[in-house]
């Protein structure tokens, strides 16, 4: 099974970045998405593979509480 997890992009530097997930700092590759600081982005295997609404991140990270 895969997972991939909503995440805050709290820093760019060229095509890497650095994520909050529950709290916790990780290393990640941008890829080609155009992404800033304060994106709410989907990580996967330590790559941001998409973007998400603020909503949508918030409804996910609830979700995920209940598990």
């Amino acid at each position: 099974m895969c997972l991939a997890f909503p995440a805050v992009l709290k820093s760019v530097d060229g095509k890497r970045g650095i994520v909050e997930v529950n709290g916790e700092e990780r290393k990640v590759k941008l890829g080609f998405l155009k992404v800033k600081p304060g994106d709410y982005v989907v990580i996967h295997a330590n790559r941001v593979v998409d973007t998400i609404s603020e909503e949508e991140y918030l409804k996910t990270m609830e979700a995920l509480q209940g598990l």
